[in-house]
């Protein structure tokens, strides 16, 4: 199965955002909820330190401490055998959700103050919290997931941009990818490619050139054995006349295999066992080339 970068940049950068957005989110309903619950805690100190101060100051035995409090609160001076020291918790009864504050009376030794506070509507207020980070993070995944999209088909264009130019090209119109409309990042792809596509220009000019060399090459030996053979033919001849001609045209087509030969050793050149080279005399060889170009030349003067 074909993999696609796409594919897995979304995936990554849905799956982190994502990851991000959800650990953000619970990092904030804990600080929000350490901070109402200190924000009570801090209260009910304070309350019970208001508790302490009145009691040291008032000569009444039987003090309205609940009047002193913030709110919906229960008040009791118990008696603890433990050392003074302050007590905070907050827990569940009944569908209900308290705070209870255990604080040092001074008054007396080994007794308390215990204030119970129904928590009730900063526990709503906690659960409003948590359904609108809820709701914002269902939102802003959603928004990540429209974002990761735009950002990878960004990313993608430039890519889409080089396959659609190399799509157009053919050995007539290999034309170079510009730079100026690519990401800096593109650079040096566009740069081997164009590199390439330079390379297989330089290579498909030669090959047309090759075989144009080698059209022409076949054509003049087929041109001058032809003239030969229409000459020889028009009237009768010597035995010896008609060997020559023969003569002239194996040599002709002993040239034109070699050529062939050639043309078939370049294309399998890979696995190619080229022949080895031999020594010719090339006053000769230049005198028989003559021969047929002097023929082919003078073909409508000759006399018949």
């Amino acid at each position: 199965m074909y993999k696609s970068i796409r594919k897995q940049f979304l995936k990554q950068l849905i799956l982190a955002t994502s990851i991000f957005i959800l650990l953000l989110s619970f990092m904030f309903y804990g600080f929000t909820k350490t901070t109402i619950s200190e924000e009570i805690r801090n209260n009910m100190i304070n309350d019970a330190k208001l508790i302490n101060a009145i009691s040291r100051s008032s000569q009444t035995q039987n003090i309205p401490f609940s009047m002193l409090t913030k709110g919906d609160a229960n008040v009791d001076i118990v008696y603890i055998k433990s050392e003074d020291i302050v007590r905070f918790n907050i827990y569940k009864q009944n569908d209900n959700h308290y705070a209870k504050l255990i604080y040092p009376f001074i008054n007396k030794k080994n007794y308390f103050i215990k204030i119970i506070k129904n928590v009730n509507s900063s526990h709503r207020m906690l659960n409003t919290i948590y359904r609108n980070l809820l709701i914002m993070s269902i939102a802003n995944m959603i928004m990540v997931v429209l974002y990761a999209l735009m950002i990878s088909r960004v990313l993608v264009m430039p890519l889409l941009h080089i396959a659609k130019r190399l799509s157009n090209m053919n050995e007539n119109s290999l034309t170079k990818i510009k730079l100026i409309n690519l990401p800096i990042e593109f650079h040096p792809l566009a740069k081997s490619i164009n590199h390439l596509t330079k390379r297989i220009e330089g290579y498909i000019k030669y090959q047309k050139e090759l075989f144009i060399g080698a059209a022409h090459e076949l054509k003049t030996p087929l041109a001058v054995i032809k003239l030969k053979n229409d000459v020889t033919l028009r009237k009768p001849r010597d035995r010896e006349k008609y060997e020559q001609t023969l003569r002239v045209n194996n040599s002709e087509i002993d040239s034109m295999s070699k050529m062939i030969s050639s043309i078939l050793e370049i294309g399998r050149q890979e696995g190619a066992t080229f022949e080895q080279p031999i020594t010719m005399d090339i006053i000769k060889y230049l005198r028989d080339k003559m021969v047929g170009y002097k023929l082919l030349a003078n073909k409508d003067l000759v006399s018949l």
